[in-house]
């Protein structure tokens, strides 16, 4: 499939039965996250078989550890020596791991770093918010732009089935991709790239969660690339887009009452399956 040479957008609307709640929104980005690096070939795999893996490889370590431990206590013991050092006498017998299998393990510890990051605090109770997602080498120029817009929410934590939350998030991911298979294909899938999390709202700069940078004058350009807007605020399509941070033709601003944050972790996709890279934002 040819990458498009021009900026294309598409909007995906998403309807929710009842009024959303903070948590909600958090279930939905991170699970789109994960989906999105996946199906733009920035990971090997499901991110929940590599989370698998990885504990897989954790767990077999602490065997090897534990299998040591006894093997020292039963040798100690026939030779009738008493333990002095304890653990540091344990013989260090580890198995080397492959380059590729470091930086996967390097890769999801990032991963889950940014994806703890999404807070409720970020999605306030009186205005919209916009979440984005973007692959490109910087977060202001991207190739490919996902955001989410999400109602004014409602902030009672708790009371919330799990399973209720992993239904709306997988229904708005359903949505995606259902709503975006006719759309050109995009530069991130062609290889390793940043990817960023941003957030647009009128939360203001003491109250954004530790994880997120303020970035004051921020704009995203785009003249080319894809643009996809997941609604979920369930109004109408207005005429101004820029007065609601939705997607533009070339640029996203922002307004006098609205405000940029910028996750601090960035990753960067996997060369290969098993090695990637992490990169932290300045």
């Amino acid at each position: 499939m040819k990458t498009t040479q021009y900026c294309v957008s598409r909007r995906v609307e998403v309807k929710t039965r009842d009024q959303l709640r903070s948590e909600h929104c958090v279930v939905i980005v991170q699970e789109l996250i994960k989906h999105l690096l996946y199906m733009r070939n920035q990971i090997p795999g499901l991110f929940e078989d590599l989370e698998w893996q990885i504990q897989a490889q954790e767990q077999e370590k602490d065997f090897q550890v534990e299998t040591a431990r006894l093997a020292l206590l039963e040798h100690t013991s026939q030779q009738g020596a008493a333990l002095t050092g304890g653990i540091k006498q344990l013989p260090r017998r580890k198995r080397r791991l492959q380059t590729s299998q470091k930086r996967l393990t390097k890769f999801m510890h990032s991963a889950k770093v940014l994806l703890d990051s999404i807070a409720p605090q970020l999605f306030t109770a009186q205005q919209p918010m916009h979440a984005f997602i973007v692959f490109g080498s910087t977060a202001s120029r991207p190739s490919e732009l996902y955001s989410l817009a999400f109602p004014a929410t409602d902030q009672q934590f708790g009371g919330t089935p799990q399973k209720a939350m992993g239904d709306l998030a997988r229904r708005t991911i359903r949505a995606l991709v259902m709503n975006t298979q006719d759309m050109p294909e995009g530069k991130a899938s062609a290889g390793p790239t940043k990817m960023f999390m941003l957030a647009c709202s009128s939360l203001q700069e003491e109250s954004i969660p530790a994880g997120f940078l303020y970035k004051r004058g921020f704009q995203i350009r785009m003249k080319k690339g894809i643009q996809v807007h997941i609604d979920l605020t369930g109004a109408a399509q207005p005429d101004d887009m820029e007065a609601t941070g939705g997607i533009l033709p070339s640029t996203l601003g922002s307004q006098d009452n609205l405000h940029w944050y910028q996750c601090k972790m960035v990753l960067k996709g996997l060369r290969s399956p098993g090695g990637g890279e992490v990169d932290r934002a300045g």
